[in-house]
């Protein structure tokens, strides 16, 4: 199967689950993307949807979670120079 494919129909997923409330589904499909992502090095994407679980740990009221993967985040962003990226974070 197409890798990329599946990786964005799982953050479409996650983005949907989010829209509608339910963070920690959101959290979860976010998360399989991740590691998608992560095994074909597109980390930017992997930058990006840190940030959207660190907003969906925020509504769930767990900020430590939130703050760890903002850090996480930004650390991507520094190594990949991208700035936009790392204004988000």
């Amino acid at each position: 199967s197409d890798v990329s494919v599946d990786a964005s129909q799982l953050l479409e997923q996650g983005n949907q689950q989010y829209d509608r409330g339910n963070f920690q589904a959101a959290i979860t499909n976010w998360e399989q993307a991740i590691a998608y992502y992560r095994r074909t090095n597109h980390w930017l994407n992997v930058g990006q949807i840190l940030i959207k679980q660190a907003q969906a740990y925020n509504s769930l009221g767990k900020p430590e979670k939130a703050i760890i993967l903002s850090e996480s985040a930004l650390q991507i962003a520094r190594v990949c120079n991208d700035d936009s990226l790392e204004a988000a974070a």
